[in-house]
């Protein structure tokens, strides 16, 4: 039995003469596509709760290094069992999957929001260069800081990549693995504080392990945040969505950005090398083109700090393809501004 959550949930494409009709909107959101309340609720199960917590109580009793060494082991060994890991689709196979829905929706264009996961040391030290490299193509990025992580948050340094056009969203206080399944007033509160930190208003948040939760949904919605990107999707990824647009839930009135892929999933997971990884991101980028998929990418400078040649390529050739490059909290700007006009 669908849920009114489910019911409610609105997608919004655009097509060359503007939205899509109602009636295509009702197929495409309701009938066709896994219903995305139902995989909020899947990532929160009390089993995933329970195991996110202990483990997370034990792991910040350690010293940050051990932490980190822990964690990226724990990773690895989910990456081995392939049980998140499947080969990424053909384009045939995708074409062949999806093709109808885009000729009912003449969906052609791929959007792209570049993110950055600022949760390291190394990863802090080294986000200039990445930024310097955006710069280079005139594109802009948004990237998620935790504000009492391991790192001295240089705040100065923030509100001038702002004035130059780029986005700052909130990845936590520090990177608590289970921060999504506290109690509501403990939650409510740690980010309360760290938007107090970053000077009030944030636009955008992602999970610390991509920990989300219809409660945690509930207290960003309270806290003014516009969209969540904590979600994945099922085309880089075994857990996630059969969903490669931007979707709102009406009445939590806050919008998801679903997460494409990460780099630690090309790098450290599948041990792509540079030229794999590029390769591959551009197939993605054009299996998207076939729907009028977004695209969220998120890296790690931490890992880009071995990498920055592949970051500078991939970059190169998004701006070479003209494909298109926008700030999340644009997009979302765009999406309510076409709900205006509905």
């Amino acid at each position: 039995m669908m849920s009114d959550l489910a019911r409610s949930a609105t997608l919004w494409f655009e097509t060359g003469s503007g939205l899509i009709d109602n009636e295509q909107r009702a197929i495409l959101a309701i009938d066709t596509w896994p219903v995305p309340d139902e995989a909020l609720r899947c990532t929160s199960s009390f089993k995933k709760q329970m195991t996110r917590l202990l483990f997370s109580d034990v792991l910040h009793r350690l010293p940050y290094s051990a932490y980190r060494t822990v964690t990226d082991v724990v990773k690895r060994l989910r990456g081995v069992s392939g049980t998140r890991l499947p080969p990424v689709l053909s384009t045939s196979e995708l074409v062949e999957r999806q093709m109808g829905l885009a000729q009912k929706a003449k969906m052609t264009r791929t959007r792209i929001c570049l993110t950055h996961d600022i949760d390291t040391r190394i990863g802090h030290d080294f986000w200039h260069r990445a930024i310097e490299v955006e710069q280079k193509y005139g594109l802009y990025s948004t990237s998620n800081v935790l504000t009492d992580g391991p790192y001295n948050l240089d705040l100065d340094w923030l509100e001038q990549i702002k004035r130059q056009g780029f986005e700052i969203g909130l990845h936590g206080d520090f990177h608590d693995l289970a921060s999504g399944y506290r109690r509501r007033e403990v939650l409510k509160g740690r980010l309360q504080r760290s938007l107090d930190v970053l000077g009030g208003q944030v636009d955008g948040y992602r999970a610390p392990g991509l920990s989300i939760s219809e409660r945690s949904m509930s207290v960003l919605q309270e806290l003014g945040f516009k969209y969540d990107s904590s979600l994945t999707t099922n085309l880089f990824y075994t857990k996630g969505l059969e969903l490669y647009q931007p979707y709102l839930y009406p009445s939590i009135n806050l919008w998801e950005l679903p997460l494409t892929v990460q780099d630690d999933g090309l790098f450290r997971d599948r041990n792509l090398s540079e030229v794999q990884a590029v390769d591959l991101l551009k197939t993605i980028v054009h299996l998207l083109g076939t729907v009028g998929g977004l695209f969220v990418i998120n890296t790690h400078p931490s890992i880009l700090q071995s990498r920055l040649s592949y970051y500078d390529e991939w970059l190169g050739w998004l701006v070479e393809q003209q494909v298109e490059v926008l700030l999340a909290r644009d997009l979302v700007s765009s999406l309510n501004e076409q709900i205006l006009t509905v």
